[in-house]
């Protein structure tokens, strides 16, 4: 497997107040095996990239592209990496996936999985709670499950309202998840298996996309039909709204991208129309659009590669599943 650069094209880009933003393009992209590619996580220390695909786990060389192995696992659709990268976390020791009603704990190094826990059927979203040193999965179909991080054993489960969007957490035992049909983020307590509330949309509608600051607590939501909102998720407010892209989103939340002395801190969504929009922090309650650029179109993941500064994105090519390595 070999990474080959495209041609450089024109990309659109919308300028902050502060100061011109970076200019993000696809440098190159990496063919995968098989026929999806679902969702990708980045060990930047070890330089593995993790893809959940149809067959297994792909595995590869985050400087290359080469394959360094497989973790067997049909119908893979969501993968973690254990603490969660999002451009200051130590080094990660282990993932998880979720496969056909089972989620598993695997080892960075040796690609073996550890253990297996039943969970229910059908397609889910993993997130990490540092607080709680747990792994949370929300299904479409409605289950709320906790996993401890550390064994991977089932710690509880529950009956929660079905959504299809992403999820997030990390603070306060909260879990969100983005209802694309109901049009609002459900707000989970996973300690008592309860829906706390909703977080109404201002203006946006069909929310998929959603990327959490931690520390700042602040959660971005990306809508289906181009609206960006930032929520205060101490009081469920929503204090800036944006607009970029159109269709079902996927979103991250990372410091420093672009390194030291560039940007504080950015949620980067990509949209099914192929564009990527970039949310920069000017500080914890001012954010603005910092860019918005013109991709590969059908984005099904984005994770971020902190020794690079590339942000990656599980798409399609050609009728190719691939991951696109984009620089700037």
């Amino acid at each position: 497997m070999r990474l080959t650069f495209l041609s450089v094209f024109a990309l659109c880009m919308l300028g902050s107040s502060a100061g011109i933003a970076q200019t993000y393009k696809v440098a190159g992209e990496w063919r995968l095996p098989g026929g999806a590619a679902n969702a990708i996580a980045v060990d930047s220390g070890s330089r593995k990239v993790f893809i959940a695909g149809n067959s297994a786990i792909t595995v590869l060389n985050a400087d290359d592209g080469s394959t360094l192995g497989s973790i067997p696992l049909a119908g893979a659709h969501s993968v973690l990496l254990i603490p969660a990268t999002n451009g200051e976390d130590p080094a990660p020791s282990s993932g998880f996936a979720v496969a056909n009603g089972k989620a598993v704990r695997f080892n960075v190094n040796d690609l073996k999985i550890a253990s297996e826990a039943k969970v229910a059927a059908g397609p889910s979203s993993l997130c990490y709670d540092e607080g709680g040193k747990t792994v949370e999965i929300v299904d479409a179909a409605g289950t709320l499950t906790t996993l401890n991080a550390e064994t991977g054993k089932l710690v509880k489960s529950a009956k929660v309202p079905a959504a299809a969007g992403e999820i997030a957490c990390g603070t306060l035992s909260q879990v969100y998840v983005a209802d694309t049909a109901g049009n609002v983020v459900h707000v989970l307590n996973h300690e008592t298996g309860r829906l706390e509330g909703d977080y109404p949309l201002m203006t946006g509608h069909k929310p998929s996309g959603l990327a959490l600051d931690t520390k700042g607590r602040r959660l971005f939501v990306a809508c289906e039909d181009g609206a960006i909102e930032v929520i205060d998720t101490d009081s469920g407010f929503t204090f800036i709204q944006l607009a970029d892209g159109s269709g079902l989103a996927h979103g991250i939340f990372v410091w420093t991208p672009q390194g030291k002395g560039q940007w504080k801190a950015g949620a980067f969504f990509t949209h099914a129309d192929g564009t990527l929009s970039g949310v920069r922090m000017m500080a914890y309650i001012n954010y603005t659009l910092g860019g918005s650029y013109k991709l590969l179109p059908g984005a099904t993941g984005i994770a971020y590669d902190s020794k690079t500064h590339h942000l990656l994105e599980t798409t399609q090519h050609d009728g190719n599943p691939v991951v696109a390595v984009i620089g700037y």
